[in-house]
This record gives structure tokens, sequence and C-alpha cells, in this order.
């Protein structure tokens, strides 16, 4: 509990992430779930491999959080470089999972114990895939490229700092089948279409976090 490690989607960038519960013990019952970890990762990032743009925004995920194997940590997809202990803010941080039950849907913690309302920091419940994580960024860094730039949080950003649009640097992967794809699908996520949306709403909420 408290590691911070890092996530490298693209070479020489790397983006933050922290273990907020280690080796969960369940109270109800789940093999799959059971001795695995609680992760979040966070837009903040770093050409560096080291801790130093390290500063954790709980309200500005890159992702929602996530339940994970050791595997990530033994292949290298996670990288840590220091250990936090939990802040008094870590330990009571408002977050859950939304659990898929054919009896009927509901929200829980990760140890299965059910919460009476939706908590602000949401993840689906379950075992993340060891391609899971990096499906889920690589889906945000589609929709915004900006993220790959240092310390920059979204397009807004750069709006909000007087940056000419025609001086940002993002990669164009029109055409791209797998990229159409992943776009698609996160759109559909987002309930939007192709038609988008008229107006952008800037906001650092989120309900998307060993």
């Amino acid at each position: 509990m408290g590691d911070v490690f890092l996530v490298s989607p693209r070479e020489g960038i790397y983006f933050y992430g922290k273990v907020l519960v280690s080796n969960i013990v369940r109270k109800v019952p789940d093999s799959f779930v059971e001795g695995k970890h609680v992760v979040f990762i966070f837009k903040g990032n770093t050409h560096e491999k080291n801790i130093d743009k390290y500063m954790p925004d709980y309200s500005n995920l890159l992702i929602p959080p996530a339940i994970v194997g050791d595997g990530y940590w033994k292949k290298g997809y996670f990288h840590t470089i220091a250990n936090i202990p939990l802040t008094e803010e870590e330990k009571k941080l408002d977050f859950g999972f939304y659990k898929l039950h054919f009896k009927g849907n509901f929200f829980c913690k990760e140890t299965g114990e059910l919460l009476d309302k939706e908590p602000k920091i949401l993840g689906m419940h379950g075992i993340t895939t060891i391609s899971g994580i990096g499906l889920e960024i690589e889906r945000e860094l589609i929709i915004n490229p900006s993220l790959l730039e240092e310390n920059t949080r979204t397009s807004q950003s750069l709006t909000v700092a007087g940056v000419p649009r025609n001086q940002w640097h993002v990669p164009d992967n029109t055409g791209s089948s797998l990229h159409e794809k992943l776009l698609n699908e996160q759109l559909l996520r987002n309930k939007l279409n192709s038609e988008g949306i008229s107006t952008v709403r800037r906001s650092g909420g989120t309900n998307n976090g060993k």
C-alpha cells in the first residue's frame, strides 16, 4: 500500500499511479479479487523516471480506479519508484466499484461490501486483464491527445493558457481502423455520436482511481 508507480503508454512519457489498497481481503468471497490491488492513475505525467513531478489529484484521474494483479509489475507494465504512506485524504477517499450481477447490479467496495449510494469516484468491479489498463489509457489518449504533453491536462488547459491551436502538436490517426474503433467505443461510452457537442465544459472532477 502506498506504492507510487509509472506506466508508459508511449516511449518517453510516463503517467503516475498509486496503490491505495494492496492485497485485498474480501469480506464477500471472490477468489479472483482476493489478494489483488486497487490502483489509481493520474493525468499528471513526466518525461523522467522519477517522482519529482508527482502531484496526485484524485479529481483529475486518467482512467477510473482499477483492480489489478501482480502481473502488471512482474511483466514491467508498472514500475514502482517510491512508497508514500496514504494521507488522511486518501484514507477517506470516496471511491468504489460498480458490480454487474445476474441478480442485479450494485455499488460496492473492493472487499465486496455493498454501498448504499454511488461513490464520487467509480470504477468497474472485477480484475482488469493484463491488457485492460493499456486499452483504457489508449482510449483516453485518442479522445484527448494533448494528454501526452508533459503536465498538460486537457486541450482546455492549452486554450486557457492562450496557446494558439496552430502550435498544438498531436498525432494524426485519421484512417487508422484501430484508432477509429477505439474512438467509436469511447463515444458510445460517453453517450455521444459523430456530431459531438456544441460546448466543452471545463471541469476538474470525474466519476471515473501495495
